[in-house]
This record gives structure tokens, sequence and C-alpha cells, in this order.
């Protein structure tokens, strides 16, 4: 059922002009524009959270694309390979410590707000402070390295270009993007990263804003949840209407 569903999506997608978004905050259809409607390319989506709901990356799939999902949840591997087939998946987290290796980890889980889920005790607290909201549950998972994904992934062994990586770890984004872009020497080409409760003022006093920022990377977008950032050397050869002169510096 759920493949004829994303198959109609698909087809809705490619035969009318109505903008539909997957995501929480329309991150989708910020990335769509900064891609100029592109039919193909790639994408690594970190903290994936559902096939669909909510998710930064299925607008792209229906398009065409296709790419890696990882997250660590029960049964996130069932329903992403049958809703989205040509993509592959992953049923582990992400923790930069571990590289090629791979290990069981706790991860705090959040029943009434599974976006919540996070392997980082520093936001466990953080959510008991700002939102009243303490987890549930706590399990072992199975968390790796991003290196781990590189040698078992059949897509990024072919050491393609990514257009897309998606970000949404709870608390634990920085390093994760330190460890694909500083230490690995991955640099996509668009960046989407949450980084919640703050305002533009202090995005740029962060760690993830410096690091990207040195590396080559501007930031393009803000919603209420996410950052976006974009690849100075991609806007200069990006055709898209959406990037004047200005930007392309």
């Amino acid at each position: 059922m759920y493949r004829i569903i994303s198959r109609f999506y698909s087809f809705f997608w490619r035969t009318t002009k109505v903008s539909r978004s997957f995501s929480s905050d329309g991150e989708d259809l910020i990335m769509n524009k900064i891609f100029h409607n592109q039919r193909k390319g790639y994408y690594v989506d970190i903290g994936a959270f559902a096939p669909i709901s909510f998710n930064n990356t299925f607008l792209f799939y229906l398009r065409g694309w296709r790419g890696v999902l990882i997250d660590p949840r029960p049964g996130f591997r069932f329903w992403a390979r049958v809703i989205r087939p040509r993509d592959e998946v992953f049923n582990i987290g992400i923790d930069p410590d571990l590289k090629g290796n791979i290990r069981n980890k706790k991860l705090y889980i959040y029943d009434s707000y599974p976006d919540n889920n996070t392997m980082s005790e520093e936001r466990v607290a953080k959510n008991i402070e700002v939102l009243d909201r303490k987890h549930s549950d706590e399990l072992n998972l199975s968390f790796a390295g991003f290196e781990y994904i590189i040698n078992n992934s059949t897509i990024l062994k072919k050491n393609i270009d990514i257009d897309v990586l998606n970000i949404d770890i709870e608390g634990v984004e920085y390093e994760v993007i330190k460890s694909i872009i500083c230490d690995i020497g991955i640099l996509p080409k668009v960046i989407c990263v949450e980084q919640l409760s703050m305002d533009c003022k202090n995005v740029l006093r962060t760690n993830i804003y410096k690091t990207l920022s040195n590396n080559g990377y501007i930031l393009l977008s803000k919603t209420m949840l996410s950052s976006i950032y974009v690849r100075k050397e991609f806007m200069k050869n990006n055709d898209t209407p959406y990037f004047d002169n200005r930007l392309r510096a």
C-alpha cells in the first residue's frame, strides 16, 4: 500500500505545479528552489525520523533522487524500505567518536515527542528545562561513526557528490558536521541542519556556523527549526534564478 502511495505522490509531483512540503517548516521547498527542480541527485539524511512525514528528503525522492537514510529508532528500517525502496537504509545512530566501528549505546526515547529522541544527555536536560519534557524510556541501540556508513553504503562507495546532507539528531549536530566536513573531507552542496530555538543572530555565534563558514559555506536560509547552508562553489556554477551575482561572489 505504501509503495502505491509513494508512486501516487511521485506522479502528482511530476504532473502538477502544486507546492507540497513534507518537512516540518518547508525546508524541502527551500532546497528544491536552490536546486531549481533538479530531477536527479543524492542525499544523506541523518536522523531521518520517518520516511514521509516531517522528512526533509522525501520530496527529492519523489522527484527521482535517491540516497542514504539513517535513524536508530526501532521499526524505521522496515517502513523506510517499504516506502522508499530506491534508498539505502541504516537502522543505526551516528556517533562520530566511533568512526568505522559499531556498538550499542543509550538512546533516550520520547513516546509523545519521538522527534526529540536523542543520545545526548545535555539535550535531555535541556528538554526538561526548556520544554518540560522528560524522556519516557531508554534503549540500547546500534550506533556507528559516519566512516562505517561510507564503508557499507553502495551509494557512497561510488564517490558520488552529495547534493543534500540533512542532519537532525537532537544535540549532536555539530560533532557530526565536524566529523564529515573536517575529518572525512566530504563537502555536500547543501547542508540542512537543525538549529533549534535560535534567532539568526544567535546562529552566527554557533560552532556549526563558524565551521561551515570556514569551509566555504554561506548561511542562505533559516526556518524556525533548521538552518540551510550552501557551498559557495556550488552557487557559482548553479543556474538557478534565486542566486544573484552578490551571492555568487
